[in-house]
């Protein structure tokens, strides 16, 4: 009964062990992946592409400081100041009054000075695969410079070599903290990301 007992906690540990590895290296995989369409500077990024900036959460002036969403919009300003000529899709959560994602990039970039006829705003954009799988279907072969930080970027460039998409990512500057739980969940979002590949593969059969 006893070397049963063993025989079981073996397996479990096994199998939870086996699991943990599994999902970092799915971790680590869509990380190399993504980053090799990254580029560094503005004037990589070609003038004739549309850009793509991603929700990072809702921006209330004079209640919170969002540095992610802030950066985002300096990024796709340096885009613009660089001469990228194509559409910007705002593309980000809807769920007033509490999230408003597009509206909320729209009022910031507006107010820097970009055209409202540039703007295009995304309202499916619930997370990065919503995001990427919109663009793709709405632009379809228009090729896209994908705006957001280091992490999501990567995950959202992996989505869009899988998908077919044409893009390239700016990575926005990070924010000036950081939290241990982001890691966490990145590392779950990116098995996300895994299964939703998966089921993408099922649905083209």
């Amino acid at each position: 009964m006893i070397r049963l007992i063993f025989k079981i906690i073996k397996g479990i540990f096994l199998t939870i062990f086996t699991l943990v590895v599994l999902v970092l290296l799915n971790h680590f995989l869509i990380g190399i992946i993504g980053e090799v369409s990254i580029k560094n500077q503005p004037w990589d990024s070609s003038k004739g592409r549309n850009i793509l900036v991603l929700g990072a959460g809702s921006s209330e002036p004079g209640l919170w400081v969002n540095h992610s969403f802030d950066n985002r919009m300096q990024a796709v300003k340096r885009l613009i100041n660089e001469g990228v000529e194509g559409d910007i899709v705002m593309s980000g959560m809807y769920k007033p009054p509490y999230y408003d994602e597009p509206d909320d990039m729209k009022r910031v970039l507006t107010q820097m000075g970009i055209s409202e006829n540039r703007l295009i705003a995304d309202y499916e954009g619930v997370r990065t695969w919503s995001s990427i799988e919109s663009y793709s279907m709405k632009f379809e072969d228009t090729p896209v410079t994908i705006v957001a930080q280091r992490a999501q970027l990567q995950r959202a460039l992996f989505i869009s070599h899988f998908v077919g998409a044409p893009a390239i990512g700016f990575k926005a500057q990070e924010p000036p903290y950081k939290h241990w739980y982001w890691l966490l969940r990145e590392i779950l979002a990116r098995g996300k990301c895994s299964m939703d590949c998966l089921a993408y593969l099922i649905k083209k059969l």
